[in-house]
């Protein structure tokens, strides 16, 4: 009984430290388009993270929102609207 708890402890640790290490961070920009106090819907936004060049494009929806996802952290940023 001992040895098979010991073997279960043994595994847990080890297993633990993988799963964790598998974990990826990510950073989200959220935002909305307006225009006079209107949304603008179907908007082009360029995200660039300035440090490392990397470019990211997505579209505002019928309410002027946009969401951007899986960008590198950190920062800073710059983004453009078309």
């Amino acid at each position: 009984m001992r040895y098979q708890l010991y073997i279960g402890a043994a595994v847990a640790a080890l297993a633990i430290p993988a799963a964790a290490g598998a974990q990826e961070t990510t950073a989200i920009i959220r935002g909305s388009v307006s225009s006079n106090g209107l949304p603008v819907d179907a908007a082009t936004v360029t995200i660039t993270h300035v440090p490392s060049g990397t470019v990211s494009r997505t579209s505002t929806d019928s309410s002027g929102s946009f969401s951007a996802a899986g960008l590198r952290t950190g920062g800073p940023y710059t983004i453009d609207v078309e």
